[in-house]
């Protein structure tokens, strides 16, 4: 089997696997970009300081991707983040054609669990700051 196959398929189950369950609470509106950030409240693992938590943007207009031109209205994302040192590592994202998720997945990736790599969050710098609020509780300073 393709070394990608495998890594897409569970890809593709973890997707629609939490737009079953998925409780999906809107953190974060940015008028300017044309976006809702929603958090999935009712999939939201820790481990210790680690939180492992699925966000969905959802557009208010379709947006092309960089390298295939193709059309996506929502982005799902699995984020690791650790409310200890106030970092954050994408380990999953999915485009869709649709809002809230829906349609079929159009492209994507995954990170190996070996190779997640934290990055800092810079206040005011993107919605790192948001994400960590929202699953945290607090923001880096």
């Amino acid at each position: 089997m393709n070394q990608l196959a495998v890594p897409l398929m569970l890809l593709v189950w973890l997707g629609s696997s939490v737009a079953i369950a998925a409780d999906w609470v809107p953190i974060a509106k940015n008028e300017e970009d044309g976006y809702v950030l929603y958090m999935d409240k009712a999939n939201l693992i820790q481990e210790g300081a680690i939180r492992k938590a699925w966000f969905l943007f959802d557009f208010d207009k379709p947006r092309l991707t960089l390298d295939t031109k193709e059309t996506y209205r929502s982005v799902k994302e699995l984020n690791y983040l650790n409310c200890a040192d106030m970092t954050k590592a994408s380990v999953t994202q999915q485009i869709y054609p649709e809002r809230m998720g829906g349609g079929k997945p159009a492209a994507g990736f995954s990170v190996e669990e070996k190779n997640i790599s934290y990055e800092e969050v810079i206040p005011g710098v993107g919605n790192g700051e948001i994400k960590l609020s929202g699953v945290c509780g607090k923001a880096p300073h």
